[in-house]
């Protein structure tokens, strides 16, 4: 069993360079007699990913797009499991490569984005609790502009900024929240 679109798990979507535009969203076995020229078009500036804690055939991350390579070492990997029943507690971690230009038959000429510390991305996440084997889905969140549609449109997608490893966030004025929101109250408190 592999995963697909009505698993539960989490989708990420990543634009690396913040381009925006289309970037056709075509699952590869909907599209198998398209011209290469369309095919091409298929996850090229942007990248879709979709990851489940509790794989059944251990397949814990998928790519949505022909370049298959794109979900695994050294491009990607993922990992999880789920603990108790009713309700279980879902675990899943996940690495991706984000392309700037990904040639679907051709890994060599790919070119991934250049990741670094300060660097704003686009991107997408959302999670979707589904235990029926199509839609409805049970429950789930998505992070995107709202009124737009993240799945073959990179412009709805919401700014990433990049830390580097152990970096302080406050070192960035970048955040929408406010000094005095509830939210930073609530932390400050926390804190204490």
């Amino acid at each position: 069993m592999s995963l697909s679109y009505w698993d539960s798990g989490i989708f990420l979507v990543v634009d690396g360079d913040h381009s925006g535009g289309r970037y056709r969203y075509v699952n590869w076995a909907w599209c198998q007699d398209c011209p290469r020229e369309e095919l091409l078009e298929n996850q090229r500036q942007a990248q879709t990913w979709q990851a489940i804690g509790d794989a059944p055939a251990g397949e814990h991350l998928v790519f949505y797009g022909l370049a298959h390579w794109a979900a695994r070492e050294p491009y990607a990997a993922a990992g999880g499991g789920a603990l108790g029943e009713s309700p279980a507690v879902s675990v899943t971690e996940f690495r991706v490569t984000p392309f700037d230009d990904l040639i679907y038959d051709d890994e060599q000429a790919s070119v991934a984005s250049d990741l670094y510390a300060g660097k704003v991305i686009g991107f997408h996440i959302q999670t979707q609790d589904n235990d029926d084997p199509l839609p409805p889905f049970d429950g789930g969140m998505r992070l995107s502009l709202p009124g737009r549609n993240p799945f073959g449109f990179a412009d709805s997608f919401v700014d990433g900024l990049l830390l580097g490893a152990g970096e302080d966030p406050s070192l960035y004025d970048v955040s929408a929240v406010a000094p005095s929101s509830w939210a930073r109250i609530k932390a400050a408190l926390h804190a204490r």
